[in-house]
């Protein structure tokens, strides 16, 4: 019974990672003429964003100290 119900937790796992797998997939590609990014894209991207703008306002309080 160990080895059956080990089957059937493997296989729920793989069909849920499935399943999301697929959700993900529709995340991607264009909607209403808009091209739409992953959301791993979009978090970098915003990431990125984030991290030049607390540079930028780090050199500004380094010049304004001297």
């Amino acid at each position: 019974m160990r080895g059956v119900g080990l089957i059937l937790v493997l296989f729920g796992l793989a069909l849920g990672g499935y399943f999301v797998a697929q959700n993900l997939e529709a995340v991607q590609g264009e909607r209403g003429g808009r091209t739409v990014m992953e959301p791993m894209a979009a978090a970098k991207d915003v990431a990125g964003r984030a991290t030049r703008n607390l540079d930028n306002l780090k050199k500004s309080l380094d010049e304004a100290t001297k």
